[in-house]
């Protein structure tokens, strides 16, 4: 999967970390048993938390090339510089071996060839 985040809102600081709202601007999903685009009806509600790390909360729709749709939702975490997240979030593109990621993602679909 590649996602591209086009704007961005700051929620702002709380007891939690600083949110911010990330919008989907385009992406793709690419294999040996699925290729697709993502829709524009997502985003990432991240959370930087106390100490740096980015809790990622994304929900987003895939639309695959024999047209099935797919909603995908995953949560995971970003450690990386204060700097390098600050351009991860704003939509930069950052070298990867600059941070470290992982996530859980979690796809739902009423398409029977992706069941």
């Amino acid at each position: 999967m590649e996602i591209n985040l086009g704007r961005s809102d700051a929620v702002g600081a709380g007891p939690l970390g600083t949110r911010t709202v990330a919008n989907l601007d385009s992406g793709t999903v690419s294999g040996p048993k699925i290729n697709g685009k993502f829709l524009r009806s997502g985003a990432d509600w991240a959370r930087v938390r106390p100490g740096g790390v980015v809790q990622l909360d994304v929900s987003a729709t895939i639309q695959t090339e024999d047209d099935a749709i797919i909603y995908v939702r995953y949560e995971g975490f970003i450690r990386a510089e204060a700097e390098t997240i600050g351009c991860l979030l704003g939509g930069e593109a950052v070298d990867p071996s600059e941070y470290y990621v992982r996530t859980a993602p979690f796809f739902e679909t009423g398409a029977e060839q992706y069941a």
